[in-house]
């Protein structure tokens, strides 16, 4: 169950742009430093209870960290400990995608329409797009990322006809 709980936390890392999908990575599934980041949770309950959240992982290299909405958000519920328990582990985080798995998937578009724009005579009509977000990317990182890979996905489609 902690296991479960520890997957599910949305990490942001400023070493995302650096870090080989798994699949691409030499190390074979291993989840070396090229594909991976080490996190560790060390908490001991000296009260009669503590709750262990997401802002107790830490990042061993201190580039990636639990996202939060605000300062005051205590995080995600991970176990709670009573008196003279402790819980101690290190564990990998690994870069993913949503076609692998939903908890990856960064944002969900939540409306778009279309607007007139007569200002604009060449395109009298505009998509607008609203997204929500998980906090593990900016949405223009977000549409940066998706129009470069429907631009790489589009270019090898066209070398495959021409």
């Amino acid at each position: 169950m902690i296991a479960h709980r520890l997957g599910m936390v949305p990490l942001v890392s400023h070493r995302l742009n650096e870090l080989l999908p798994r699949h691409e990575c030499g190390c074979e599934g291993l989840l070396c430093p090229l594909c991976s980041v080490e996190l560790s949770l060390d908490v001991t309950c000296q009260t009669a209870r503590k709750d262990v959240t997401s802002r107790d992982i830490l990042s061993v290299d201190g580039t990636t960290q639990p996202v939060l909405q605000n300062p005051e958000d205590q995080g995600v519920l991970i176990a709670v400990l009573t008196r003279g328990q402790r819980l101690s582990l290190r564990m990998k985080a690994a870069k993913g995608t949503g076609r692998e798995h939903a908890k990856w998937v960064p944002c969900t578009p939540s409306k778009w329409h279309y607007e007139e724009t007569p200002s604009c005579p060449d395109d009298p009509t505009t998509v607008m797009l609203s997204l929500e977000l998980n906090g593990t990317a900016s949405g223009e990182n977000i549409l940066s990322c998706a129009c470069s890979i429907l631009r790489e996905k589009l270019s090898k489609i066209h070398s495959n006809i021409g």
